[in-house]
């Protein structure tokens, strides 16, 4: 990648194949050592108009940010957040470009307050979710982008404001309904949620105007049997519930939540009457 640095081609094979290799925690250290996170940034930088540079670098920074917060920080650092973000500009992309994108940008924002903000400044809550409203079948996009939405959100109330503005509550809605027995999109649509509504009265209101809270008790029914899933729907439920019309939807649908005059962060949801979660 260095030696043919304005090749395109050249570009894309090394990033795919930085994003095809199966990484692990150690090899932070040896991609500082031939600075991939340079190099990878470099070709996002100087082909920002071949969309195989864009897939499969876009590839690469998930790859790579996925076993390093090192390589995440150096990312951010080095200016990968706007880069990332642009691939999403192009209309004319294919969904391909889109959902690596997604995956970029849920790899840098996660347990990432900085990258976070870098990314929702450079315009990813609304291209996330222009995203997900253009390809509402392809389940891989609605994934990366369930997962982008609930790492966006986490930790940056301006970001949880712009996806609320931008009707990230109804399509992460609507990818629940479109993909009922994918579990992976359930229990990412349930982190999205729980981060989008934590303390936030209109997102609230919107994912109770969406149906919400129908689906996310049947979600816990089907999947009883999956720990973490179980888990992200209950602190879903959990926050759904400080809204008091919502409180009422989830009492209709069969679901109680109950928190702890001791400790507002704890709780207990029942299902049917029947206990299923305590926090």
């Amino acid at each position: 990648m260095t030696r043919y640095s304005r090749d395109a081609v050249a570009q894309v094979e090394g990033c795919r194949a930085l994003a095809k290799r199966q990484w692990a925690e150690g090899d932070a250290a040896l991609c500082a050592q031939h600075d991939v996170a340079e190099l990878v940034t470099a070709a996002m930088a100087a082909f920002p108009h071949s969309a195989d540079v864009q897939q499969w670098a876009c590839g690469a920074v998930e790859a790579l940010v996925s076993h390093s917060a090192q390589l995440q920080e150096l990312f951010g650092e080095l200016g990968a957040c706007p880069l990332i973000v642009a691939a999403l500009r192009n209309p004319s992309w294919h969904v391909d470009v889109r959902t690596r994108a997604c995956a970029g940008i849920a790899q840098l924002a996660a347990k990432n307050t900085a990258n976070s903000s870098r990314l929702g400044a450079a315009g990813a809550c609304v291209l996330v979710a222009a995203a997900m409203r253009e390809f509402q079948r392809h389940v891989e996009l609605q994934l990366q982008a369930c997962k982008a939405v609930g790492h966006l959100a986490a930790r940056s109330v301006d970001n949880r404001h712009q996806l609320g503005a931008e009707g990230a509550c109804e399509l992460v809605t609507a990818a629940m309904r479109t993909f009922p027995d994918h579990r992976q999109v359930q229990l990412w649509a349930c982190v999205a949620i729980g981060n989008l509504v934590a303390d936030d009265l209109q997102n609230n209101s919107r994912f109770g105007a969406a149906g919400v809270c129908e689906l996310v008790p049947r979600i816990l029914r089907k999947f009883a049997f999956d720990t973490k899933l179980v888990q992200n729907a209950g602190a879903a439920l959990a926050n759904l519930s400080a809204d008091a019309d919502n409180k009422a939807r989830l009492h209709r649908a069969g679901t109680s939540v109950q928190r702890r005059k001791s400790d507002v962060a704890a709780w207990k949801v029942k299902i049917d009457g029947k206990k299923v979660l305590l926090h």
